[in-house]
């Protein structure tokens, strides 16, 4: 254990401020326990000693139990309470790290977040210039939480498959981080400033002309001894110098893990396999997921077999630097508004009171369906969906099936099913979810159960979730809020809903409800509603007339509204489809009661290229015929997996005769602009090249063209397409923020959209949202740090 201080009594503690020569002066009294909202945690005592030296004042400490073996150096920096630990003398690793953390937080139970701070192995690439005395910070994106943990999974017949899902840094971190960065691209930094303060201790005296930072190529091994003296200095990398003195920051994936790193293939083949870490390091992994924290790494070596310890203490100070400076912008006042870290961090809860259906077959197209759109989300924004459909078309066991398959996508979602059918039955469902989840409160007779519950599910410490509203009925309109609410009688109830969750981006809901109109108006728009149509008796039906297809005498007769031609060709029978055809007796174009689909809608729609060009070989079809939500078959089509739609679709480009301008009345959305929000560039290549595609449609629901679906679901490459046509609109804002193409895509980072768009000449990089955002800004707020240079660049040009 490092022992730095030890345990006195609270009452006669003063406060020790440090000061630049030495002295020290009596303050006020000491802090209490619940005073302290940062937790900062090392592993080695360099790292504790760099920590230490960054605090503007430091505390006597405060007695703990008498059996808590644990010791911790408090003080503060920029008005913020800190609390400082170091895993015990030699006990490095993820399981060392996690039970300091909870040591901290239970002698502390006010801390709001923790930051990891320390050193680590660097991993150079072509893409990252990165070096010894550099930082490495750990930063979310779509596949991880901003770290990683490289060694947990499970050995399987493929091979290693890592399990589980690290949490990201807590808001009130990120959005600092978002300043910092600002500040730094301004030249506003203090870190520099900070490493000042540790010129006058011998420990951290770095000289750069003796410790030389030689990176060696990755096929060459040390050649023994504590130092590279005796390595080949024709085996290194050379690399251009840097341009003043200024500390470096990275921002990425950090990889953690149980062992030390000292291979250098192994570094490389790690760091491509993980999708491109920045650092490796063997603590973090063990902290994130039950103490909410941020990681900072100062990189002392290239995780090589040249691994040694001369950079170490100066990459602790550079680290500790960052971590003071980032502390430095969040007003305490802002942490002391957050919650404190909870003493065990809440885990996934499956609460469905149904069996999953082992019988459950077929619905592939809704399956997929549902989880594309989920996965397009990705719980980086609110998603709401319903399923609609007639009484017994199966809605439920769909939605049952998903609650089962989700998990298995995402291990830490959390799903929560409410019986909706009734407002008794819905209050029932979240008093058992508010007991399942222990809430305070759930036992009062005057807490509201709903309310309480819905408090849980906004609060983004909590992960992510999925709720299934099952079986809605009724909705009406709130006169205190003009939200939809559930409606029995007179007696109405809150529904999580996409306007009360707009920025819950860790929350998705799934309805199901024979009620079309109380179903939009729960999810939003049409745009968010699955049609669901009873399908078993369809493929039975047409397998009858296959068996029995010369006795037919009524093959124009309709089986529930519709055709035996319609089922076959949506099952994908083709012989039975190629008999119907040969007796010249069925209606080819017969449109159905329920859905007014044909038949050539049914088979594009289930991606049955063969039966389509049957249908087209008839020349008795309407290739444009558009069924009761104005789709046509094309546009059915499209949702299809990509190996199915490609056939059906070159299909219909190959008639001449769709059009491709027809626009849905669920999306407002026409087929060029599903597949660029969909990201298959293929297709949109082949709707272009027919010179009849409209590049510039806006739908009505969220006000954006093809490029700005593209921008905004992150397909850069399409919109390249897009802008090398030289017809899009490059300025046009969508209707919920105002946002422009640029502002989409440097949200979300897209390097090559960004400078698509830049070099076009006919952007406005200073354009600002309904809220006054820039571009810059977004690129900022969320992480994109080349994406801002891009910026920076064309706003100094």
């Amino acid at each position: 254990m490092c022992k730095i201080a030890q345990n006195s009594p609270t009452t006669t503690s003063p406060i020790i401020e440090r000061k630049g020569n030495g002295n020290t002066t009596m303050r006020e009294r000491q802090p209490r326990r619940e005073d302290y909202t940062v937790g900062w945690v090392c592993a080695l005592p360099i790292e504790l000693a760099a920590a230490q030296a960054m605090l503007d004042t430091e505390h006597s400490s405060i007695r703990l139990q008498i059996n808590d073996p644990s010791i911790f150096i408090l003080g503060s920096i920029a008005g913020h309470n800190v609390v400082i630990t170091c895993l015990p003398d030699g006990q490095i690793g993820t399981s060392s790290a996690a039970t300091v953390a909870i040591q901290m937080r239970s002698a502390f139970p006010s801390i709001r977040f923790g930051l990891m701070v320390g050193i680590g192995g660097g991993v150079p690439s072509p893409e990252h210039d990165i070096r010894l005395g550099d930082v490495v910070v750990g930063r979310p994106d779509n596949q991880t939480g901003g770290v990683v943990q490289y060694d947990f999974g499970k050995s399987t017949s493929n091979g290693f498959v890592r399990t589980g899902f690290l949490n990201a840094p807590p808001v009130i971190l990120l959005n600092a981080v978002a300043l910092l960065r600002a500040r730094h691209f301004l030249g506003r930094g203090t870190m520099t400033e900070y490493m000042e303060g540790l010129k006058d201790m011998p420990a951290f005296t770095h000289d750069r002309d003796k410790n030389r930072d030689v990176l060696f190529e990755a096929g060459y091994n040390h050649a023994g001894g504590m130092t590279c003296e005796a390595c080949d200095k024709e085996q290194s990398i050379q690399r251009d110098k840097r341009e003043g003195h200024d500390i470096k920051v990275h921002y990425g994936t950090i990889a953690s893990g149980n062992q030390v790193l000292k291979d250098a293939h192994e570094r490389d083949r790690l760091a491509a396999e993980l999708g491109g870490v920045l650092c490796f390091e063997m603590e973090a992994a063990g902290l994130v997921n039950n103490f909410p924290c941020l990681v900072i790494r100062g990189i002392c070596d290239y995780a090589d077999s040249h691994k040694n310890k001369k950079w170490q203490p100066y990459a602790a100070g550079v680290a500790a630097a960052y971590a003071k400076e980032l502390l430095s912008v969040i007003p305490p006042g802002h942490v002391e508004r957050t919650r404190p870290m909870r003493r065990n961090a809440p885990g996934k809860l499956f609460l469905v009171p149904f069996q999953r259906d082992g019988n459950f077959t077929g619905r592939d197209s809704i399956m997929s369906e549902l989880g594309r759109r989920y996965d397009a989300a990705a719980f980086e924004r609110f998603l709401s969906i319903a399923l609609v459909g007639d009484k017994d078309t199966g809605k439920s066991q769909i939605a049952l099936e998903y609650a089962y398959r989700s998990p298995q996508h995402v291990p830490w979602l959390s799903v929560f099913w409410v019986n909706a059918s009734s407002i008794s039955r819905y209050r029932r469902s979240y008093q058992d979810i508010a007991n399942s989840l222990d809430l305070p409160g759930k036992d009062e007779p005057a807490v509201d159960i709903v309310e309480l519950v819905l408090e849980w599910l906004a609060d983004e410490e909590n992960g992510p979730w999925l709720v299934i509203l099952d079986n809605v009925i009724n909705v009406g309109v709130s006169q205190e809020t003009g939200l939809p609410v559930l409606l029995e009688d007179d007696v109405t109830e809150t529904i999580p809903i996409f306007p009360s969750f707009r920025e819950a981006k860790h929350g998705s809901l799934l309805v199901t409800s024979r009620n079309l109109e109380a179903a939009i108006s729960i999810v939003g728009s049409a745009e968010n509603i699955v049609h669901v149509q009873p399908i078993d008796e369809g493929p039975r039906s047409a397998i009858g007339i296959g068996q029995d297809m010369l006795a037919n005498l009524a093959l124009d007769s309709p089986k529930d509204g519709r055709t035996p031609l319609s089922w076959a060709a949506e099952a994908g029978f083709v012989p039975v489809v190629k008999l119907l055809l040969a007796t010249g007796k069925v209606d080819v174009d017969a449109r159905d009661s329920n859905y007014g689909r044909t038949p050539l809608s049914w088979a594009a729609g289930a991606g049955h290229a063969e039966i389509v060009q049957l249908l087209l070989a008839t020349n008795q079809v309407d290739i444009n015929s558009v069924d009761y939500q104005n789709r046509p078959p094309l546009t059915w089509a499209l949702f299809n997996s990509l190996e199915r739609m490609k056939p059906v679709v070159k299909l219909f480009l190959a008639t001449g005769q769709a059009d491709l301008n027809i626009r849905d009345e669920t999306s407002d959305r026409t087929a060029l602009s599903w597949v660029c929000g969909m990201g298959h560039l293929e297709i949109v290549k082949s709707l272009l090249e027919t010179g009849k595609a409209d590049v510039n449609t806006i739908e009505k629901y969220h006000g954006r063209t093809p490029l700005s679906w593209a921008a905004f679901d992150k397909h850069q490459e399409i919109m390249k397409v897009l802008i090398a046509t030289g017809h899009a609109d490059l300025e046009a804002r969508d209707n919920e923020e105002g946002r422009t193409v640029l502002s989409l895509a440097a949200g979300n980072g897209l390097e090559a959209g960004v400078r698509a768009l830049l070099e076009t000449g006919k952007v406005d990089v200073n354009s600002k949202d309904r809220n006054r955002r820039t571009p810059l800004f977004w690129a900022l707020k969320n992480g994109h740090q080349n994406t801002a240079l891009l910026l920076e660049e064309a706003l100094s040009g």
